[in-house]
């Protein structure tokens, strides 16, 4: 569980989940107004926020979820200021209004205004979903994370990043707020669905003291939540094993007519993913969902001998989410993630050290994510954030429990290359 109390001071990034919207109003002369009634609309937030500036003419919003938000400045005497803003996920954003004493309504609006360069002292990408959908990348954490640049997958192990510079297993990647590492090779655990991603934050340089417990960089991403009409997609996606040609080694060894080695069959894979999300109660509940189902096949060969062999997997996952508002200022949140996978002809191994199709095994991975979130504003001065989360994962049937050292998975290779008897 984690308590977090914030007091104002310099608007800085603020929490994992979402973003901070600062700035000072002033008049045309360049004098502070204090009094300025700050009003926040979007479809990104439950209800209205509002914040009155201090005698220096400053306010801050914290805990805003990621979005486009419509920003309204009222003074009595003064022309009413409205402006839109994006605030990026784990980010900070500026609007410093100039009022002028009129009766005429300014409508400015400001795309992604930025901080400026003091105003902050991390440097990352923000990547939305609709970005990442338009691109041809993997919509897994890793592949979202290699459009930033200052990063590279060129690494030991599949799913791993260097980022910066440092060791492919010491980042953080989280997921709603909490750690999703795999705590052998420090690449993310599969705890999403593609389609309900709504917004990833990579952060490879300057990174704040709160995330800890890392040399490389942070990959923080966010899941869609409803809102106060109702959406939702659908999408398949289709690979078939006969689509990707054989390596050369594998049509040396087929060329050769060693025993197992074949070209890759002909299997259409089908994934379906679905979302919708929606009001329960406007402005006050709202609900998310989102499934993704997998059966597919996967033509590998053992690297040593080319031996061919089908690796399946059957991956369904589920997730479902609640986010209440008591009022504005406070908001509720709730979700949970269910990852269960079943490979089936998995290398207990991996396919270099593998040389005999005994040494595949049919194995379990149970994985789930439980975490419920608060934070509201209970000061002008004061902002609390409280989380708690509960994480399980496991490798179930993966090998490794026989005693008979016949049935281990290594083998010793004679002067020819062939396992000794």
């Amino acid at each position: 569980m984690v308590l977090a109390f914030v007091f104002t001071g310099v608007a800085a990034a603020q929490g994992t989940q979402t973003g901070t919207l600062s700035g000072g109003a002033k008049s045309a002369d360049g004098a502070a107004l204090p009094g300025v009634t700050v009003t926040l609309k979007s479809p990104a937030l439950q209800g209205e926020r509002t914040a009155v500036t201090d005698n220096t003419g400053g306010y801050i919003f914290r805990g805003l979820p990621p979005g486009q938000y419509t920003v309204t400045f009222a003074l009595s005497g003064f022309g009413t200021v409205e402006r839109k803003v994006e605030v990026a996920l784990g980010a900070s954003a500026e609007m410093n209004p100039t009022m002028s004493v009129a009766t005429v309504q300014e409508t400015v609006e400001v795309r992604a205004e930025a901080p400026s360069i003091l105003a902050t002292t991390q440097v990352g990408e923000n990547l939305r979903a609709e970005t990442v959908d338009k691109l041809a990348t993997a919509r897994t954490l890793q592949g979202i994370a290699t459009l930033a640049p200052g990063l590279t997958t060129n690494t030991p192990n599949a799913g791993q990043l260097s980022i910066s510079g440092g060791f492919a297993y010491d980042n953080v990647f989280l997921l709603n707020g909490v750690d999703i590492n795999d705590n052998l090779f420090g690449n993310a655990h599969n705890l999403f669905i593609e389609d309900a991603i709504e917004e990833v934050q990579v952060l490879t340089n300057g990174v704040s003291a709160e995330y800890g417990r890392f040399t490389g960089g942070v990959v923080n991403a966010v899941t869609k939540r409803g809102g106060n009409k109702f959406t939702g997609s659908f999408r398949t996606d289709f690979t078939n094993p006969v689509w990707q040609d054989e390596s050369k080694f594998e049509k040396e060894q087929i060329a050769a007519g060693v025993a197992g080695a074949k070209p890759h069959a002909s299997k259409l894979n089908k994934f379906y993913q679905a979302t919708l999300g929606g009001p329960i109660v406007k402005d006050r509940l709202w609900f998310f969902g989102a499934t993704r189902r997998e059966k597919s096949t996967e033509d590998r060969s053992l690297t040593l001998s080319g031996i061919s062999y089908p690796f399946e997997t059957i991956n369904n996952r589920i997730e479902g989410k609640l986010t209440g508002s008591i009022n504005p200022n406070h908001t509720l949140q709730a979700d949970y993630i269910r990852d269960p996978a079943t490979q089936n002809n998995n290398a207990s191994i991996n396919t270099t050290l593998s040389i005999d199709p005994k040494t595949l095994v049919n194995r379990q991975l149970p994985n789930d994510l439980f975490v419920a979130n608060y934070n509201g504003v209970l000061t002008s001065n004061l902002f609390v954030e409280a989380q708690f989360s509960r994480k399980t994962f496991g490798f179930r049937k993966t090998g490794g429990t026989s005693t008979d050292i016949h049935d281990s998975p290594f083998l010793a290779l004679g002067r020819n290359g062939i396992p000794n008897s």
